[in-house]
């Protein structure tokens, strides 16, 4: 289980090879096109990303134990802005 520590971030799927994030009503089949034009691949690669309240995705730049589990930081590149998410032990 993940938690996100800031509750002005939202955790986001964005492309595993660029950082293209589809739209929220975006189909799989028109994410899928995404994949075969940019990266020519036919699979559909996606990782959760947290995402600033200024819209860009956050960049990981530290983790630490923490009692029951991890405190992953990530900041933001575009406005300066940090969080983090914790995640349990068995994440």
């Amino acid at each position: 289980m993940a938690d996100l520590g800031n509750v002005n971030k939202s955790i986001r799927l964005q492309c595993q090879f660029c950082p293209w994030r589809p739209p929220d009503s975006m189909r799989a089949d028109a994410a899928q096109l995404h994949f075969q034009v940019e990266h020519d691949t036919s699979e559909v690669q996606f990782e959760l990303v947290p995402v600033c309240s200024c819209g860009a995705a956050m960049i990981h730049t530290e983790t630490r134990r923490t009692g029951g589990g991890f405190k992953d930081y990530v900041e933001c590149r575009a406005c300066g802005s940090t969080g983090f998410v914790k995640r349990d032990a068995g994440a």
